[in-house]
């Protein structure tokens, strides 16, 4: 899945990384 390098990017820049998996969203707030 395409997600999780994604979220570890996203959390090492202090960022929060949801994932919907039931829409298939990726909800990322600072």
């Amino acid at each position: 899945r395409t997600f999780v390098p994604l979220r570890f990017i996203m959390e090492a820049m202090e960022a929060e990384v949801e994932y919907e998996s039931s829409t298939g969203q990726v909800i990322i707030t600072r």
